[in-house]
């Protein structure tokens, strides 16, 4: 004969099975957040015997992801870190670059689908490298057609990198107890290669830029080519930035892309703002530049009333985007493929560099917190820089014969 095995509590957060008054079993769930309100709620089934209701209660927890009720799961730890992380961004102390939030809020679009409903203290290193192996190859991310599309060594590196820094956080603040993602291997990304433009590039680029839209962009290069500002600097120009009388330049704010829209906003760092000196043939480029600028809106009838030093063709800023391709075009007529508006401050590093310029002086132009910095990934020297300084190193040994 089998003996009905007793009703009552079961394992924790394995529900419980009750006998009802009228001789009914009620299976009862543990409780779980509701997917709409975030409430924590309970699921019941009622039937004949206990080991029916316990199968039914047995085949829900077999379904179910494991997320008991106020656990915090990795969809909430992000929302939580990318929360703190934009008040620091907003924070006038803080040196969080509003482009840092716009990456790690795309990186954790991408998360949420496949571990936001993991929760936080249950995810393990095993589930955070299967999820980024498989947006790697593809498999986690298809088209309309179901082909895989793999995605590049740097987006991964973004999806491992937001993970990482939310759980460091999460553990500091003691919201979990280790950090899954630290036990992976970091996704390394070759070094995109990058070379200066050699002095011939140069000339015929500038030569080609006086020539084109009657040297719209010419001063734009100049100032890109002599002083390394960023693209978004030079598109965040004001007429008020330059002081003339001391013949200085102040640079105080960017052009970019948030979210895909071009905004008006701050540098890229606390060491981004400064006020930089001009040579006189720099002054005199400028002082071309504003005549011809007034000659040709006032000629369009075109306004410019917040003063940028390069306006786009209706008077406002030029969209980061158009500046690069026109730029591009520039470089095809130059000969000179994929130049971008970025490489002027690479060649500007290397071509201080080449000067002999003073470190600090290089360092103070470049605005970079370190030297290192500038040395390692804006300095691109050739064998022929090593040739000449091995040239002048052989020339202190005498002659050959």
């Amino acid at each position: 004969m089998v003996t009905q095995r007793k009703p009552g509590r079961r394992s924790n957060g394995r529900g419980t099975v009750s006998k009802l008054p009228n001789g009914k079993y009620l299976a009862r769930t543990p409780y779980f957040p509701d997917p709409r309100t975030g409430k924590p709620v309970r699921t019941s089934f009622t039937d004949k015997t206990y080991s029916a209701a316990e199968a039914r209660l047995d085949d829900w927890l077999r379904k179910w992801d494991g997320t008991p009720s106020g656990a915090m799961t990795v969809e909430g730890l992000l929302d939580q870190f990318l929360i703190r992380f934009e008040k620091r961004v907003q924070s006038l102390k803080s040196p969080k670059s509003p482009k840092t939030l716009e990456q790690y809020q795309w990186a954790a679009e991408h998360v949420k689908p496949h571990l936001g409903h993991v929760a936080a203290d249950k995810l393990t290193a095993v589930d955070v490298e299967t999820f980024l192996a498989g947006k790697e190859s593809g498999e986690l991310n298809r088209d309309g057609a179901g082909k895989a599309r793999p995605l590049s060594l740097r987006s991964i590196k973004a999806f491992r990198g937001v993970l990482n820094q939310a759980f460091s956080e999460a553990v500091r603040r003691r919201e979990v107890a280790w950090n899954p993602v630290s036990a992976t291997d970091p996704v390394l990304v070759p070094d995109a290669r990058r070379e200066a433009l050699t002095d011939r590039q140069v000339a015929a680029l500038l030569e080609v830029a006086r020539r084109e839209q009657e040297g719209r962009y010419y001063a734009l290069i100049r100032l890109g080519l002599d002083l390394g500002l960023r693209p978004g600097e030079l598109l965040g120009l004001r007429w008020t930035d330059w002081l003339r009388e001391e013949r200085v330049l102040r640079i105080k704010r960017s052009v970019t892309k948030e979210a895909g829209k071009p905004v008006v906003g701050g540098l890229k760092s606390d060491t981004s703002y400064a006020t930089l000196p001009l040579s006189d043939e720099l002054a005199g480029v400028l002082n071309s530049h504003e005549q011809w600028l007034a000659t040709k809106l006032g000629a369009a009838g075109i306004d410019n009333p917040d003063h940028w030093i390069f306006p786009s063709t209706s008077g406002g800023f030029i969209h980061p985007d158009n500046l690069r391709h026109s730029i591009a075009r520039l470089g095809d007529k130059a000969g000179i493929d994929g130049l971008t508006p970025d490489l002027f401050r690479h060649t500007a590093s290397t071509d201080m560099t080449r000067a002999r310029m003073d470190p600090s002086h290089r360092r103070r132009i470049m605005r970079h917190s370190r030297l290192s910095t500038t040395e390692q990934y804006y300095t691109h020297l050739g064998h022929e820089d090593l040739r000449a300084d091995l040239e002048k190193l052989a020339s202190r040994h005498g002659s050959a014969t």
